[in-house]
């Protein structure tokens, strides 16, 4: 218990300093994941034919609506 005392203010520091480390990489994993959900993913596809005349399936997976 002496020694806890003696080093209690380091002991926080150290407690403290780690906990900031650990919600830095809490919220980069949160943006990588935010950020991935909002990039546009397109899907094309061909329809009945493999001419010009062929119609192509045009499908928006992702969550965000396109723009243009």
């Amino acid at each position: 218990m002496e020694w806890l005392g003696r080093h209690g203010s380091a002991l926080q520091t150290l407690f403290s300093g780690s906990m900031v480390v650990i919600w830095i990489a809490y919220l980069q994993v949160f943006l990588r994941n935010l950020q991935r959900q909002r990039r546009a993913d397109i899907l094309i596809n061909m329809g009945a034919g493999v001419d010009l005349k062929a119609r192509c399936f045009i499908s928006n997976l992702s969550l965000e609506p396109m723009d243009g």
